[in-house]
């Protein structure tokens, strides 16, 4: 009987725990009952059980891949292959070894307060379930002292391109120096590593809390390096000389571990030239290394922003100098939605160019900061292109130690103890990140909002100071062509223009070859009568109108006149002058309203048929001389073929 499992996800679970229980049963272990409707949450919970206990031992060992830590002998296979299986109970078993289900032999605590030489002793720090302040409880607690170092590069004196205008760079460098000292409150941060700091003097909002150690120039790259440490009881230090041109700040840090004993850290926070300058790097890592010597490289912690962009890259240094890396989870630079520069494009994911690298005798675990979006006036962006990174340093000689049962148990007893610390503290960020966020968002509609209703009010002010401008424009000329400066003024004196000759009219201006044309006085249509003219049953009626009109107007009336005085050729048939020229005759003699048709309208029928006529006549003979053509067309091409062929 197969359990009925609609969702996708959960079909898959159910075909990876029968997969599970049959290679189990195989091996003559007790399985689950697969018929049962509890079967799919159970492998669920065995499946994150184990999965958690895999990621517990993982981190113990100081590794990532977990084949590195199974073994293969046939009694670890059956427990590891149990915890598959096996539904975990609710209540909290105690907690087993170091080594795990598969440690051979009797297991050993990993807690226990180790031998009276203090190289077994635990990192003695409780868990912390509640995160307010677990950083500073936790470094600062009763039996160990864990430093917390920070790394930024903040883009000093630089905005983001997603900003909107009326954001400045006051309010960038006040959010950045508000997130620093967030990161004091949330995580007890003890050391600020900054890159690409605008100036060479301490950052005046941070000098409260903390003390400046050492400024390098990043040359290659632009701005300064900056590190602080905080002023707290049990921390001491010195900045070391690491040359002239180095862009890196290395400071000496001793604080108080288990049982009030002093421990020694050296920190170098770097800023490496970017782009392909792999051997520049390594040369100047090389360099670092050699200032510090042998006891500063096995207590040495490297961080910054090392501007490498490839994992292959970081692993040589590591394998050639000694060192470890902490690979955090995430990447600080190029992630999708960062557009900081306008330049900038996202590459994949994103990637790691900000590292952090650690001695024999050091143990870090970090976890990415200050990666939510800010909000101002609506519009959404960054305050860095890389993010920040926060690393959670223990130092303890049992890092360095490789013979000895109870000196390797106490280092994966730390180490373990160090990434529960971190998980907490890295779950915390994504909470209140995700509040800042959800904050930022709402903060986003109300200021759209207000941007629009400031946008509607800027508008309407705008046109109402348009129409003050237009209405005063229109004033102005109003004045200026009719007020008391113009030529209207009352003040203004009209003066004749002072000329020999007296100004004469247009019609008084002869013209050479027109001097018998008369000039056109409506004294010679006063004599016309006025009467009307017949229409008939025609529709002649704009013909009448046009008549009365043009018979009327002086110069039309004395045009026909001298052109029937000249004589015209086509007097009696289609001469429109000669027509209207009979149609006043007709009005003038009172013969308009008697059996006479209007002469104008008479030429007008004839003049329609004759069109009509025409029209038809042209319309027969166009295609008729169309038949014509294509026929001699057709009879060319003929003759043209037949003399082809016979050539």
């Amino acid at each position: 009987m197969v359990p009925i499992v609609r969702v996708e996800s959960q079909r898959i679970l159910y075909a990876y725990g029968r997969l599970v229980c049959h290679v189990a049963a195989v091996s003559g272990l007790e399985v689950m009952d697969v018929a049962s409707e509890a079967f799919v949450p159970d492998i669920g919970h065995a499946s994150r059980a184990l999965f958690a206990h895999l990621r517990q031992q993982a981190d113990e060992h100081g590794v990532r891949d977990v084949a590195r830590i199974l073994k293969s002998d046939f009694g670890a296979c059956q427990r590891l292959l149990k915890m598959f299986v096996e539904v975990p109970p609710l209540l909290s078993r105690e907690p087993c070894g170091p080594l795990g289900p598969w440690a051979g032999g009797d297991g050993v605590g990993c807690r226990g307060k180790g031998s009276g030489s203090g190289v077994g002793a635990g990192v003695g720090a409780s868990s912390v379930s509640n995160t307010e302040g677990c950083a500073r409880s936790y470094a600062m607690g009763s039996n160990t002292r864990m430093l917390v170092v920070a790394s930024w590069n903040i883009a000093g004196g630089h905005i983001s391109a997603q900003a909107p205008k009326g954001y400045g760079v006051e309010d960038q460098r006040a959010r950045i120096m508000a997130e620093i000292l967030r990161w004091e409150r949330a995580f007890g941060v003890d050391v600020v590593a900054l890159q690409e700091c605008e100036a060479r003097i301490a950052c005046p909002e941070l000098l409260k809390t903390y003390e400046l150690v050492g400024i390098a120039e990043a040359t290659a790259n632009r701005g300064f390096v900056h590190v602080y440490v905080r002023r707290r009881d049990g921390i001491e230090f010195e900045c070391m000389d690491m040359g002239a041109g180095a862009p890196c700040v290395a400071v000496r840090i001793d604080f108080e571990s288990e049982g009030g004993a002093k421990q020694s850290l050296v920190l170098v926070a770097v800023h490496l030239p970017a782009g392909d300058a792999v051997d520049v790097r390594r040369r100047m890592l090389n360099r670092v290394l050699q200032k510090l010597g042998d006891r500063g490289k096995e207590r040495v912690l490297l961080m910054g922003d090392m501007n490498i962009n490839k994992d292959a890259e970081a692993s040589q240094p590591c394998d050639d100098l000694r060192l470890q890396e902490e690979r955090y989870e995430g990447f600080s630079w190029g992630v999708p939605g960062n557009r900081f520069y306008d330049d900038m494009t996202s590459v994949g994911r994103g990637l790691r160019k900000d590292r952090v690298f650690f001695g024999e005798t050091v143990w870090a675990k970090a976890h990415l900061v200050s990666h939510c979006e800010q909000f101002f006036d609506g519009s959404k962006f960054f305050l860095s292109d890389h993010f920040g990174l926060v690393s959670y340093v223990d130092v303890s000689a049992v890092y360095g130690m490789t013979a000895g049962k109870q000196s390797v148990l106490a280092a994966r007893a730390r180490r373990a103890e160090i990434a529960r610390f971190m998980q907490q503290c890295r779950q915390k960020e994504q909470v209140e990140m995700r509040a800042l966020q959800q904050r930022g968002r709402d903060s986003q509609a109300l200021e759209q909002q207000r941007a629009r209703e400031r946008d509607r009010a800027n508008f309407h002010a705008a046109q109402r100071k348009a129409g003050v401008q237009r209405r005063k424009r229109v004033e102005r000329l109003r004045r200026d062509a009719f007020g008391p400066a113009s030529l209207f003024g009352e003040a203004v004196v009209s003066v004749p223009a002072l000329y020999e000759c007296v100004p004469v009219g247009p019609a008084d201006v002869g013209i050479p070859g027109l001097g018998d044309v008369s000039n056109g006085s409506f004294s010679a249509t006063e004599a016309v009568p006025l009467r009307g003219m017949r229409r008939g049953d025609t529709n002649m009626c704009y013909v009448i109108c046009a008549a009365q009109v043009m018979i009327r107007t002086p110069g039309m009336l004395e045009w026909f006149q001298k052109h029937n005085l000249d004589g015209c050729p086509e007097e009696g048939t289609s001469c429109a002058l000669c027509g209207l020229f009979l149609t006043w005759s007709q009005v003038f003699g009172g013969c308009a309203r008697g059996a006479q048709f209007p002469a104008l309208a008479r030429r007008r029928i004839m003049w329609r048929m004759f069109l009509r006529v025409l029209s038809s006549r042209m319309s027969w003979s166009l295609w008729r001389a169309s038949l014509t053509r294509c026929e001699n067309a057709k009879l060319l091409v003929v003759d043209v073929h037949a003399g082809d062929m016979c050539a």
